[in-house]
């Protein structure tokens, strides 16, 4: 069973905005393509639209889901780049590893593209949580300005 603690992290109004401003973050980053693709390849404008999102996701992230302003904003981009590209790292992983997974097993129930889909969105929810917890302790964590008395 998990920590009480654990369990009112993802049944709070925090989690709720994270997931909100995720998103939007994501429609921005889906829809931007269709207008940078005016002006730019298409893997251009996917990768356009892509840093677009993340900005958004940043600065919301920051401003509305954490209310973290006790840290330079420099410092927290970094840890969020960083978190951003452990989240890359380990959703590739469980993407690679779930196929893998159902090509050594020769699972026959379930053909290749269905599995695709399952380990991509198998990957979306683990790396929801690892970026919600991420994000609320490190990225945007509060700082406490006044250090506990031993």
């Amino acid at each position: 069973m998990l920590p009480e603690g654990v369990i009112k992290n993802f049944i709070s109004k925090e989690f709720m905005r994270f997931l909100l401003v995720g998103g939007c973050a994501a429609a921005i980053n889906f829809f931007s393509r269709f207008f940078f693709r005016i002006f730019f390849s298409c893997v251009e404008s996917v990768t356009l639209s892509f840093l677009l999102g993340t900005i958004v996701s940043f600065i919301f992230n920051r401003t509305y889901t954490f209310k973290a302003y006790d840290e330079r904003v420099a410092i927290q981009c970094v840890k969020f780049v960083i978190i951003a590209i452990l989240s890359i790292i380990i959703a590739s992983f469980i993407v690679y590893s779930g196929m893998a997974m159902h090509d050594f097993l020769n699972i026959t129930l379930i053909g290749r593209s269905e599995m695709e889909s399952v380990v991509h969105l198998a990957a979306i929810g683990i790396i929801t949580i690892y970026n919600f917890l991420a994000m609320k302790y490190v990225s945007f964590r509060k700082v406490s300005r006044y250090p506990r008395a031993t």
